[in-house]
């Protein structure tokens, strides 16, 4: 926690029996230690001789020596920390009213609780100071932001989860996956051969769609987010950092419809494609797809508002960002890959939190139009970071012969290629490919090499 005057932290909540009888615990047990610890450190303690006991029983336990009131003693005074922590006299002190060893957890609790309403209260006040003068009003409140992150990220107290509780909860999971009738492990994409390969886009994974502009990522990921929401019933935000929720929409509807996009925005639909169409629309009205399409959206913001989809709808399924190398910072970085790296952990991050997958669109650089006749993406094309790489569960590129050579025999056809898979295989596929309709389709075959 940041320091503060005294009288500012006079005004701030603390538990200061509470602290002092978790010492006293302390003194009289030491072995009590290791269950404190998951729950405090130092900072969460307000009153300065109670944290200054807790760093010196935290010492001890360091050097695998005894924790009681002589040895606390004896720490402290070496350190010439024995006055600033109250004496010999408040030492003694803490052994009174000492809580029971089953109620001592429950006390360390109250020490964190205390001590994270302080840190709240102290950062919406330092944000309001910054309001008043800073410049940047934007500026202040993405630092409040990050602050707010901070916080929370500090509130959980990690530690060893159980196997059993592991199973268990796994075991839901498998009647849920029973109930609804299918093999998945994870979330539909639309694509039997995609499906097949991933078992699904996973809860938590970081899944990087990557390929050269023009070759349908946009398409792509808005093929799996119609699917997803029109046709499945799950939940996604869409955060567009290109193009806009209007354009986004015409491309939703006519692949769905299976009309003419440029047909559709030149007025020439015909009255069957006018009532497919109108269908369509029908059936986007309960889509709960949601789509944010401000420029320059920084992580902050993304989670900020990806937070508050999910409160407000009782679930979020999926997060999709197009794309990840223009998403806005206000942080300075030197140089561009450190930025860029700072963003797909942002966002793999940001599928842990929320615990859904978050499918991030990323642009390859133009070595891959560099190699001759050899086209095909390789995972060192990710552009201006090799983090995103590093970062990813799952890396899918996109590539279509007929983009580079005309006479090819595969026309309308992509490659989808699964170039990165942390927990299951490598391997390839073909798909259809409409440019009319921006529209994505099974083939035929049984998808190659899984395992590659």
């Amino acid at each position: 926690m940041a320091s503060v005057v005294p009288a500012e932290l006079e005004t701030l909540p603390s538990r200061p029996e509470v602290e002092r009888s978790l010492l006293g615990a302390l003194l009289i047990d030491g072995a009590l230690l290791t269950r404190v610890m998951e729950h405090v450190v130092p900072e969460d303690f307000a009153s300065e001789p109670h944290r200054l006991v807790y760093e010196a029983c935290l010492a001890l336990s360091d050097r695998k020596e005894s924790i009681d009131l002589v040895m606390v003693e004896s720490e402290l005074e070496r350190h010439g920390r024995l006055a600033r922590a109250g004496g010999t006299a408040y030492l003694s002190g803490l052994l009174d009213n000492v809580p029971d060893v089953e109620s001592v957890e429950s006390y360390a609790k109250l020490v964190r609780e205390a001590a994270l309403r302080r840190q709240l209260i102290l950062q919406s006040r330092r944000a309001a100071r910054a309001a008043v003068d800073a410049p940047d009003a934007q500026a202040v409140l993405e630092a409040a932001q990050q602050e707010l992150v901070d916080i929370a990220k500090g509130s959980l107290r990690g530690g060893f989860v159980r196997l059993s509780e592991i199973a268990e909860k796994n075991e839901e999971e498998i009647q849920k996956i029973q109930a609804r009738g299918s093999m998945l492990t994870g979330l539909p994409t639309g694509f039997s051969r995609l499906n097949a390969l991933t078992q699904g886009f996973q809860k938590t994974d970081l899944i990087i769609l990557a390929a050269r502009p023009g070759m349908g990522k946009t398409a792509f990921a808005l093929n799996i987010a119609s699917y997803l929401t029109i046709h499945s019933g799950y939940c996604v935000a869409f955060f567009s950092l290109e193009m806009s929720a209007p354009q986004l929409g015409f491309r939703i509807q006519c692949a769905e419809a299976r009309v003419n996009l440029q047909r559709l925005r030149e007025g020439r639909l015909s009255k069957e494609e006018k009532k497919f169409l109108f269908y369509t629309t029908q059936q986007m009205r309960d889509a709960r797809f949601y789509i944010d399409d401000q420029p320059s959206n920084s992580l902050l913001e993304m989670r900020a508002r990806a937070l508050q989809l999910k409160q407000s709808q009782k679930g979020l399924d999926a997060i999709f960002v197009d794309y990840l190398q223009i998403m806005g910072s206000r942080q300075k970085y030197e140089n561009r890959t450190q930025e860029v790296g700072a963003y797909s952990r942002g966002l793999k991050a940001l599928a842990k939190e929320v615990d859904v997958p978050v499918i991030a669109l990323a642009q390859l650089s133009r070595r891959t139009e560099q190699r001759g006749s050899e086209k095909e993406p390789q995972l060192s094309d990710l552009r201006e970071s090799g983090a995103i790489e590093q970062d990813a569960d799952l890396v899918i590129f996109l590539s279509r012969p007929e983009y580079y050579d005309k006479d090819t025999p595969d026309k309308n056809v992509c490659e989808v290629i699964i170039a990165k898979q942390r927990n299951g295989p490598t391997g390839r596929f073909s798909l259809g490919w409409s440019g009319e309709t921006t529209r994505f389709s099974d083939l035929a075959q049984v998808p190659e090499g899984a395992g590659m």
